[in-house]
């Protein structure tokens, strides 16, 4: 449907502008025809609108809404409805995917999006490198910087398989006893068996391995 208009003036009167160029003050402060305006502002308008990197809400994703694998443009925006994994990554609710790359047939993918993190609360920054498979520890008392422990898994798990062996396991193993009782290492006597003290029950005898010196506490039963 064309749209026909009718310019007037300030009174009301009705300009006849028949084949003639209406003109107007362009940006330069000279005068210009308007149509030559009107496509120099559109230029103008465009070269904003590209270097502005605008963006272009697209939607929210979900278990409804999938983020477009063909078809999408540079600019284009989704926000995450439904935890899970958009482009490749995994994503939270509130996080938003950009597209940066126009989709191109046989060769988009998951590098023609961007994930910007809204969920951030609490985030944990670290080192720029960092040991494979070495603990992370603290850095500071923030609770949010981390750092390099110097302590692998390796190491853990190896003190973790030991913790119940002695530093002198291969001599408490060649332990052993004589004939007596006696405690032997390679057949030397290391303790003779007699102990220094005791405790028996009310009428029992007295241990045969106590020491000449050694200490008896007999045990009384109450009525």
């Amino acid at each position: 449907m064309a749209i026909k208009a009718i310019l007037k003036n300030k009174s009301g009167e009705i300009l006849n502008i028949s084949g003639a160029n209406v003109l107007v003050t362009g940006s330069s402060g000279s005068e210009l025809a308007l149509n030559t305006e009107l496509a120099n502002l559109r230029t103008t308008i465009n070269g904003l609108v590209a270097a502005s990197d605008a963006l272009i809400f697209k939607g929210i994703l979900d278990a409804d809404n999938a983020l477009p694998t063909e078809g999408y443009q540079a600019g284009w925006t989704y926000k995450v409805g439904l935890a899970g994994t958009y482009a490749g990554q995994a994503c939270e609710v509130g996080d938003m995917l950009i597209c940066v790359a126009d989709y191109v047939a046989e060769s988009g993918g998951d590098a023609d999006w961007q994930v910007v993190q809204t969920n951030i609360d609490g985030a944990v920054t670290g080192p720029e490198s960092s040991t494979a498979d070495n603990l992370a520890a603290f850095n500071g008392a923030t609770g949010k910087i981390i750092k390099d422990s110097g302590v692998s898994l390796t190491d853990v798990s190896d003190a973790v398989s030991k913790k119940h062996e002695h530093s002198n396991l291969e001599t408490l193993n060649a332990l052993g006893k004589d004939g007596s009782g006696k405690l032997t290492l390679d057949g030397t006597v290391v303790h003779d068996g007699l102990v220094e003290c005791a405790v028996i029950n009310a009428g029992e005898p007295i241990p045969e391995n106590l020491r000449d010196n050694g200490i008896v506490f007999e045990v009384q039963q109450s009525e």
